[in-house]
């Protein structure tokens, strides 16, 4: 959402699959802003967050605005009520953690705000001298033999470290939009067409010689 070229499109599609018992969505960074918005909470909308504005007004003016206000009841509700994380268990045993950006091991199978944010940005030191977040490795503390699946952070290829797998491959950077198969253990690729950001400092540029 937000960055790419159909970010409502996308939005109705998950929700529609999440109603019908064929997906599963975790709480964002972008989500829980565009939430807050959606509910009519102060918000500065920027990161392709403003895009998001743009198409709902396009839907209104296609659509009209019964139609329009329906959707965003549906989506505010949607976003405002996805967990944190989500924790898949075998045999009684917590197997698969699923998260957007991190989480700690005292965190898995808990809720708070301070979680939340964590899980929503992951585990941050302030700003650089280009205002961009400095992450810290959360992942080499996790030490539980459950996996953790996370992304937010994009990487030129899947990192795995210390039983956790990140999987942005940065897919609106240009780079690929990556799936996951669990318990196969297999990850499935698709490259994107190209680079939607419009972004002047690529991250996965930025990452390339790092990784």
């Amino acid at each position: 959402m937000s960055r790419g070229p159909q970010s409502l499109k996308t939005m109705i599609f998950f929700y529609e699959h999440v109603q019908m018992d064929l997906a599963y969505m975790i709480d964002s960074n972008h989500g829980w802003k565009i939430a807050r918005w959606l509910d009519g909470r102060t918000v500065t909308l920027k990161h392709g967050d403003e895009r998001v504005e743009e198409e709902f007004k396009v839907f209104e003016k296609e659509s009209g605005t019964v139609k329009a206000q329906e959707i965003k009841y549906k989506l505010k509700e949607f976003f405002l009520s996805a967990p944190s994380h989500y924790v898949f268990m075998k045999n009684g045993i917590q197997s698969l953690i699923c998260t957007h950006a991190g989480i700690k091991d005292d965190f898995i199978g808990k809720q708070s705000q301070a979680i939340s944010d964590f899980c929503r940005f992951g585990d941050t030191d302030g700003l650089d001298e280009k205002g961009k977040p400095v992450r810290k490795d959360w992942f080499i503390s996790h030490n539980k033999s459950s996996l953790i699946v996370w992304g937010h952070d994009p990487k030129p290829r899947p990192l795995l470290v210390n039983n956790t797998i990140n999987i942005d491959q940065g897919v609106v950077f240009g780079g690929a939009l990556t799936v996951y198969r669990y318990p196969e253990g297999e990850f499935v690729s698709v490259k994107s067409k190209k680079d939607y950001s419009e972004s002047i400092d690529n991250p996965l540029e930025r990452k390339s010689s790092q990784i």
